[in-house]
């Protein structure tokens, strides 16, 4: 199993063990209605921790001690400021501090566990409250600190030992086969278990026999989880629910001390009777003597610890502030960052935006070039249908005068003496009739392959302008994605600054609650060693503000760095998009100067067109005025 899976495992078991004993106390204290089902979420607000407080401390009336009289100032406390339905932060803040403070009363101390991490439902933090509850409620009996691992084992062996009975070593590897437990549960029950006829190889049926047997003569609620127990016990775990069965013992042996017998004695046995009735008395009051000079001393050592203590809590919650100041500065960093990162994405927006309207805006442009092309195509079309038309109807002109010209030329050759002056008038008139229908006919020739040169580079002009605009667009669109691509890659290398800077903050926190833990266990040690405490105090609070002076200028700097990298990435986006934007409006700007120049080829054309047009016109009228000419000529020789 590797650590993770070892740690998961452990923290899954300390959940469902803490859990039942949480409900377990609620239930014992007047307070079945309130269960715990989910940890990290029943302990956010502060009302369940509270009904926990009030099973684990019921209220004492006549409060005597110092530490009684600051319990019941702090219950009254969060009686008075209690909110039974806590509507927001505020409200659940207000309830953890109120009842943090009321275990605090009670001498507890909460290593670098606040508000904040409850309502945030920090898991290992919430077993870590939870433990301490454990600890000085359950184990701890009477409120004497000491080691609970080493008392519960030595409660064991003092148990099992004189019985001849297995003595464990540790809580965890030495419960697995259950045999520990049935033992434990028939020396407090004689007879409940026959422990010489189980079978350490059958450690489930022993574990079920073991759990089932307390719950049903003595009452303790099963924490544990058979196969939990198989795999790998937590320690914790297995101590909480040993703790049971030695108050159970303890509780056992109070009822059988208390228990008084009426016996009457014969007149023969009075003075006897009344001898041992005097030294029972002596040796009560002896013992009674011992046990108050005990519980004074007791008295003394506690208040002595509660001196040391309260300052190690008031070095503990001023430590704890500093902490807690410190991670809300960082949280205001954070979120400070987080709105820097939410106006770069909105700008990168606003730009996509407008390079989106711009690439429809060219979308437009080129659907309105590519009509104008599809009507000039139309009317290149229909001109050169027009043109055709009007070149056969001149070539059927000139076929028709042709055939009129051979009928009067072999009309004139009969009467050729008498019409020689005619006839070279007609060879004269002819011949310029042929020049000019030659000239006719190359300057349409001439007037069609200009046309048709001029369309030709129309529709190249467009082409290349299309290709141009699409390379143009394509290359927008590289730019803009090597912008995106760069802006994900400065941003996700300072989001990992981030999270790395994170992440040796909270390695930086684990070692210092190391150091507080390892404080606290010194202080136990060597609790009355002060002279090393206040040099262990002294030396933790040079190195806090060490850390806290190296992880400002570090946050710091990461803020800078991280600042100056997003200004610069984005004055290079937008001086990269004013560029596209010049070279987008001078491509335009030319686009709508071919657009000029096509059209004004366009009316040229059709002038042009209206040329030939009246050249026709003209022709016809021409051919017309010989036409009249001959007829007048041919009825002249008639006439004669």
């Amino acid at each position: 199993m590797t650590d993770t899976e070892a740690r998961d495992a452990w923290v899954r078991q300390q959940r469902k063990a803490f859990t039942r004993w949480c409900n377990a106390v609620l239930v014992s204290g007047g307070h079945a209605d309130v269960q715990v089902t989910d940890m990290e979420r029943d302990l956010g607000d502060g009302t369940t921790l509270i009904a926990l407080a009030d099973s684990l401390s019921p209220d004492s009336p006549d409060a005597t001690s110092s530490i009684q009289q600051r319990v019941a100032m702090a219950r009254e406390k969060y009686k008075r400021g209690i909110k039974a339905k806590p509507t927001g932060r505020i409200h659940k803040m207000q309830n953890l501090g109120l009842v943090l403070d009321f275990f605090q009363a009670h001498g507890l101390t909460f290593v670098n566990i606040g508000a904040n991490d409850l309502i945030e439902g920090n898991l290992k933090l919430m077993l870590g409250l939870i433990w301490t509850l454990i600890l000085h409620f359950q184990v701890q009996l009477d409120g004497k600190a000491g080691s609970a691992k080493g008392d519960m084992l030595a409660w064991c062996s003092d148990l099992l030992g004189p019985k001849g009975m297995t003595v464990p070593s540790n809580f965890n590897t030495s419960w697995k086969d259950g045999i520990l437990f049935c033992e434990i549960v028939n020396a407090l029950g004689p007879g409940t278990i026959d422990v010489s006829a189980l079978d350490p190889s059958q450690a489930e049926y022993n574990l079920e026999l073991a759990f089932s047997t307390a719950e049903k003569e003595f009452g303790i609620p099963r924490l544990l989880d058979v196969e939990d127990m198989l795999d790998r016990p937590d320690e914790l775990s297995v101590i909480t629910y040993v703790s049971y069965f030695r108050r159970a013992s303890v509780e056992g042996k109070k009822a059988s001390t208390s228990t008084t017998t009426t016996t009457t004695t014969t007149p023969g046995d009075s003075d006897s009777s009344d001898n041992k009735a005097q030294k029972e008395k002596e040796d009560e009051a002896a013992r009674l003597a011992r046990e108050q000079a005990e519980r004074e001393k007791a008295d003394q050592e506690r208040e002595e610890r509660e001196k040391q203590q309260k300052a190690a809590d008031e070095e503990a919650e001023r430590q704890r502030q500093l902490l807690s100041a410190e991670q809300e500065r960082l949280e205001e960093e954070r979120k400070i960052l987080s709105k820097q990162q939410q106006n770069m994405n909105a700008d990168a927006e606003a730009d996509r935006k407008r390079l989106d309207d711009e690439r429809a805006e060219l979308d437009a442009l080129r659907r309105r070039l590519e009509q104008q092309q599809k009507t000039l195509d139309t009317d290149v079309k229909a001109h050169l249908d027009q043109v055709a038309k009007d070149a056969e109807a001149a070539a059927s002109a000139r076929d028709s005068a042709d055939k009129e010209i051979a009928q009067q030329k072999q009309v004139l050759s009969d009467q050729a003496k008498e019409h020689e002056l005619l006839q070279q008038q007609l060879d004269r008139d002819r011949a310029a009739l042929d020049a000019r229908r030659a000239e006719l006919e190359r300057q349409s020739q001439l007037a069609l392959e200009q046309e048709r040169e001029g369309i030709e580079s129309l529709k190249k002009q467009l082409f290349d302008a299309a290709a141009e605009k699409a390379e143009q667009q394509e290359q927008i669109k590289r730019h803009q994605e090597e912008a995106d691509a760069k802006k994900r890659e400065e941003m996700d290398a300072a989001q990992s600054r981030f999270e790395h800077d994170r992440e040796q903050l909270g390695n930086r926190i684990k070692n210092l609650e190391k150091q507080q833990h390892d404080l606290d266990v010194a202080r136990e040690k060597l609790e009355h060693d002060k002279s090393d405490f206040e040099e262990t105090k002294q030396k933790q609070q040079h190195e806090n503000e060490q850390l806290n002076k190296r992880k400002a200028e570090e946050h710091e700097q990461m803020k800078n760095e991280a600042r100056s990298a997003l200004e610069q990435e984005r004055a290079e986006a937008l001086q990269a998009l004013k560029q596209q934007q010049h070279d987008a409006a001078e491509r335009a700007a030319q686009l709508e100067q071919q657009a000029k120049e096509a059209e004004q080829k366009q009316i040229a054309f059709e002038q042009e067109k209206q040329d030939a047009l009246e050249s026709s016109v003209k022709l016809q009228s021409e051919a017309e005025v010989l036409r009249s000419r001959l007829e007048h000529d041919r009825e002249q020789p008639e006439q004669r």
